[in-house]
C-alpha cells in the first residue's frame, strides 16, 4: 500500500502482537501503541466477538472450541510480544493502560499525540470531546460475556498472564 500512497499509516489490530519482530523489520520507523487490559477480560470479549462472527456464516458454532483457540492465541501473543520487546527499541513503543484511557482519555490522547509527534490542535481536541459526550461506552447497551461461556475460567487462564501483568502493571478487572 505504501508505494501507492505515501504519508502516515495507521493500523489497529491485536494480531500484530504476535509479530512485532516482523512488523518492525518491515516498518523500522513504526510507532506502536499497546493498550494493556486484563487479558482474561479481553479473551472473553474476543471469544464473544468470534462466536458472533462465526454465527453469521455457519450453522454450527462451538463456543468451547472458540475458547480453546482464542485463549491459546492470546497466550501466544502475550508471550511473543514480551519476548520481541526485549530485542526491539523501547522508543518504538508506548504502553497505555486501558483503565487510564477510561479514567482520563485526554491525558492518554495527549501522550499518544506526543509519542507519534503530531500536534493535538484545540479544534481536534474539541471535536473529540464532543464525540465522547455523544457516544458513551454504553450508548448501545452493554455487551455481556463470560469466560465460562467458552469453557474457560479466570483460575486456569490467570497463571499464563502473570509475567505480563507484572511487567506492564496490568490489574485484574471484575
Amino acid at each position: 500500500l505504501l508505494w501507492q500512497r505515501g504519508g502516515r499509516w495507521l493500523g489497529k489490530t491485536p494480531h500484530h502482537l504476535e509479530y512485532l519482530d516482523e512488523l518492525m523489520t518491515v516498518f523500522p520507523d513504526a510507532k506502536v501503541i499497546i493498550t494493556h487490559r486484563d487479558p482474561t477480560r479481553t479473551v472473553a470479549s474476543f471469544c464473544s466477538m468470534m462466536a458472533h462472527s462465526r454465527g453469521m456464516f455457519s450453522d454450527r458454532v462451538d463456543p468451547h472450541e472458540i475458547g480453546q483457540q482464542f485463549s491459546a492465541k492470546a497466550i501466544r501473543a502475550v508471550e511473543r510480544s514480551m519476548d520481541a520487546r526485549e530485542r526491539l527499541p523501547d522508543e518504538s513503543f508506548l504502553d497505555v493502560q486501558y483503565q487510564d484511557v477510561v479514567n482520563d482519555p485526554f491525558k492518554e490522547i495527549r501522550r499518544v499525540y506526543d509519542f507519534i509527534g503530531i500536534e493535538l490542535s484545540a479544534h481536534t481536541e474539541s471535536t473529540m470531546q464532543q464525540w465522547l459526550r455523544s457516544n458513551s461506552q454504553t450508548k448501545h447497551g452493554v455487551h455481556g460475556y463470560r469466560l465460562e461461556d467458552f469453557g474457560l475460567s479466570r483460575e486456569t487462564l490467570a497463571p499464563h498472564f502473570e509475567a505480563y501483568r507484572s511487567r506492564y502493571g496490568v490489574s485484574s478487572e471484575p
